[in-house]
């Protein structure tokens, strides 16, 4: 099959509407009729591009995670301190995800999909997340900034899991809390894996 500028556009477009559908209503709650009928294409326009939900589901994770590492990437700057570039991290996903409340499907798609037979596979988008926070807290740990007998993989899951954990508070309830209280949040969370801050 030839895809042709039109087809991506297409494509893209199905997958932005997809995005903010499973933001708002998890992959089980999103209607394909509904999402189908969004995107003003007809059912055979959407299997043309998609041949299930469960194809879309993982295609917004994919759209998903390039655009959050591209908008990442050229709003971080590296900082001295590796405890400072973590802080700055999680400032900017913070700030993105206010400013672009479609990026929200990332996590609920992959709380979701892994309940899904066939598609635990393709949930794990945090295995990037993981190393990277893994990466800079042994860097902390040679500037002298983290106790040095922290098992880091286990330091990187439970900032990274804190992260979430307050981030879907947050979203449950409804007050933008994680943007306001993210200083707060980043400094106890890097405080409790044994961080100097």
């Amino acid at each position: 099959m030839v895809v042709t500028d039109k087809g991506e556009d297409t494509r893209r477009r199905v997958v932005e509407v997809a995005a903010r559908h499973f933001a708002e209503s998890g992959y089980a709650g999103a209607s394909l009729n509904d999402l189908i009928r969004d995107t003003g294409l007809t059912k055979g326009g959407f299997y043309f591009h998609f041949d299930s939900k469960e194809s879309l589901a993982l295609a917004v994770l994919d759209h998903l995670h390039e655009s959050w590492h591209g908008q990442l990437l050229a709003s971080v700057r590296p900082q001295e301190r590796a405890v400072d570039e973590i802080r700055v991290i999680v400032r900017a996903l913070a700030e993105m995800k206010a400013s672009h409340p479609e990026q929200a499907a990332i996590g609920r798609l992959c709380m979701e999909l892994p309940r899904e037979a066939g598609l635990e596979r393709h949930a794990d988008h945090f295995r990037g997340w993981y190393a990277m926070t893994e990466q800079l807290l042994g860097r902390a740990r040679d500037e002298g900034d983290l106790d040095p007998s922290i098992d880091l993989g286990a330091a990187a899951r439970y900032v990274v899991g804190a992260f979430v954990g307050a981030d879907q508070l947050s979203d449950l309830e409804g007050d933008g809390r994680m943007l306001r209280d993210v200083d707060a949040h980043i400094t106890f969370s890097l405080r409790a894996v044994g961080a100097r801050v």
